[in-house]
């Protein structure tokens, strides 16, 4: 199956309210790559995470969406109380934020700025960013291993 932008995009909307609406006592983290925390569900000043969900997210700065997922990113550490410090990213043109909130959780995003709406470091496929600096998928693996599922 060929799965497009607006299909990924949607995917990755419906992987980031999947998270926030569990109802477990605590969630495992969630990366999300050319998407955000955006939507009708988020424009409550209410809403947030029922329980604490760590987020990594890699938005492209050429994005036609970056705005929108940008704003959704600072809007979610604002209603947890986060504190965003800029971080080294390791790569050119790269930045990166990490942000400790007062649930326990954090977000770190990723912005890069030459990308659009792809994949980070992937190396074939319509979405694929090879050029970007860095490789979501390894920092993915790096985020869900720092922040295991607590029980």
């Amino acid at each position: 199956m060929r799965l497009t932008k607006a299909v990924l995009t949607g995917l990755c909307l419906l992987v980031t309210v999947a998270a926030c609406e569990r109802g477990q006592p605590s969630s495992a983290p969630i990366g999300v790559v050319s998407g955000g925390y955006s939507g009708s569900l988020t424009t409550a000043e209410s809403y947030v995470p029922k329980n604490p969900v760590s987020v990594i997210t890699f938005i492209g700065g050429q994005d036609r969406y970056a705005s929108i997922f940008q704003t959704g990113m600072r809007t979610w550490q604002q209603r947890l109380t986060c504190k965003p410090s800029p971080k080294a990213s390791g790569a050119p043109r790269v930045t990166r934020t990490v942000a400790g909130c007062a649930d326990g959780s954090e977000v770190s995003v990723y912005t890069i700025t030459d990308m659009g709406h792809s994949w980070p470091g992937a190396t074939s496929g319509q979405l694929a960013a090879p050029a970007a600096g860095l490789s979501a998928t390894d920092l993915m693996w790096e985020f869900f291993a720092a922040h295991p599922r607590r029980a």
